[in-house]
C-alpha cells in the first residue's frame, strides 16, 4: 500500500478545516465606511446662549434672540425585516443583538428569534429638522460589534417616514423621505 494514497486526502481535509476556521473567525466588519471615531461621551450638542453686543458709543445692551428651534414630531415607520438585517460573507450571518434609536428614542430592538420589532414608541420628535439614528449591531455573540450614527436631513412638510436597512448602502440606514448628511462610528 502507498502512503501517499492516505496522506493527499488528509492533507486537503486539514486544509479544508484551517480555510473553514479562518473563514469563522475573521468576518469582516460589516460597516466598511472609515470615519472618525467619536465617542458617545465627546457628542454633545451645546446649548444655545443669548448673546450681547455693545455698541461702541451709547453702550447700549442689545439682546440677540437665539436661533428658533423648530420642533415637530415624526412618525417611523418600522419596515425591516430579518433578511435586512442578515449579513452575508461566503455564509450568512443574523445579528444576535441590534437596536436602533431615533433622536434618543429607542425604536427598534430584536426579538428572540433574531426578528426586529419596534418598541411601543413611533413618534420622534424633530429638531431643526434633523433626524439623529443611532444603531447598535452584535454579531455572534459579542465577537463582532459596533455603533454608528447617521444624521439624516427631513423636509418640514414630511410626517411619516418608513425605515429600511441594507448593509450594502454606505449610509446603512435608509428613509423614504430624508437624505443623510453624515456617517459616524461610535466608539462603544
Amino acid at each position: 500500500m502507498s502512503v501517499q494514497k492516505y496522506i493527499v486526502p488528509a492533507l486537503l481535509f486539514l486544509t479544508v478545516l484551517l480555510i473553514y476556521r479562518n473563514l469563522y473567525f475573521t468576518i469582516p466588519d460589516p460597516t466598511n465606511i472609515k470615519q472618525t471615531i467619536i465617542s458617545a461621551e465627546q457628542k454633545e450638542i451645546p446649548e444655545q446662549a443669548i448673546a450681547t453686543d455693545y455698541i461702541n458709543e451709547n453702550e447700549e445692551t442689545h439682546e440677540i434672540e437665539p436661533k428658533k428651534i423648530i420642533q415637530h414630531s415624526i412618525t417611523i415607520e418600522n419596515q425591516l425585516t430579518k433578511k435586512m438585517l442578515t449579513y452575508k460573507y461566503f455564509v450568512s450571518y443574523n445579528p444576535t443583538k441590534f437596536d436602533l434609536y431615533a433622536n434618543n428614542v429607542h425604536l427598534i430592538t430584536l426579538d428572540e428569534k433574531q426578528r426586529p420589532v419596534s418598541t411601543q414608541l413611533n413618534k420622534v420628535p424633530l429638531k431643526d429638522n434633523k433626524l439623529v439614528i443611532r444603531y447598535y449591531y452584535e454579531f455572534m455573540n459579542g465577537s463582532r460589534k459596533g455603533a454608528k450614527e447617521v444624521v439624516f436631513k427631513i423636509e418640514p412638510d414630511t410626517e411619516i417616514l418608513n425605515l429600511t436597512f441594507s448593509w450594502k448602502d454606505k449610509w446603512r440606514v435608509i428613509f423614504d423621505n430624508a437624505v443623510p448628511i453624515s456617517v459616524e462610528r461610535i466608539e462603544q
